[in-house]
């Protein structure tokens, strides 16, 4: 399966790699409130915002990997990675629950 997309980087855009978060899903919308995934390309900016959007981007979602959705610039928010409790490997984890 092929997809067609681009990388290229819109002038004022969040940059590619940017990892964002899905907001304002509506009922027809793949991916819901809240799911996570990366800016992998942009464009914009429109001389006439559509629906209040100056930019659009390319999403690669954490629930359809290898998959780049294009997105209005309303749908998604910068985020900052989700920390995971560190593991040692030992079934300990940090900060201890004491």
């Amino acid at each position: 399966m092929s997809f067609v997309y681009s990388s290229d980087q819109a002038e004022g855009a969040m940059p590619n790699g940017t990892l964002v978060e899905k907001q304002n899903s509506e009922p027809k919308d793949g991916h819901p409130n809240g799911e996570r995934g990366k800016i992998v390309g942009s464009m914009g900016p429109l001389d006439v915002p559509i629906m209040g959007c100056r930019y659009g981007y390319f999403v690669m979602w954490d629930g359809t990997p290898g998959i780049p959705v294009f997105t209005m610039e309303s749908k998604v928010k910068k985020c900052e990675p989700k920390e995971e409790p560190w593991d040692d490997g030992h079934g300990d984890s940090w900060p201890p629950t004491w």
